[in-house]
């Protein structure tokens, strides 16, 4: 078995039978240069994967926290109206349409003031 490095990923691969004093598969160097792109294009691909994960790990966090804000402002609303969180919805979903501002925008402003101007 020897390791490649190629970029931060340091792959093991196990030779053949046939593997030369290098190591390398003893079929030449054309087997070699096949085995170096297939590595570089699956460590391109892991790099592609793990960015989108990445991404998805942002957005998820962002809609974590939006969510909390949202069911915060539904709170106030509901202590400070004494209504249902259902109408307390209803008022942040209403409000935003008639503002043309997004829900969770609305739902920070009743966190931080304590009201919903309507």
């Amino acid at each position: 078995m020897h390791a490649r490095e190629n970029g931060l990923l340091k792959l093991a691969v196990r030779s053949g039978d046939r593997a030369g004093p290098d190591g390398r598969n003893a079929s030449g160097a054309g087997a070699a240069l096949r085995d170096d792109a297939s590595l570089v294009a699956e460590i391109q691909r892991l790099q592609q994967e793990l960015a989108t994960a990445q991404a998805k790990i942002v957005n998820l966090n962002i809609a974590l926290q939006t969510s909390r804000e949202i069911g915060a402002a539904i709170g106030v609303l509901m202590a400070t109206r004494r209504i249902s969180a259902d109408r307390a919805f209803d008022l942040l979903r209403e409000h935003s349409q008639r503002t043309h501002r997004k829900v969770r925008d609305i739902a920070a402003d009743v966190v931080f003031t304590g009201s919903l101007d309507t």
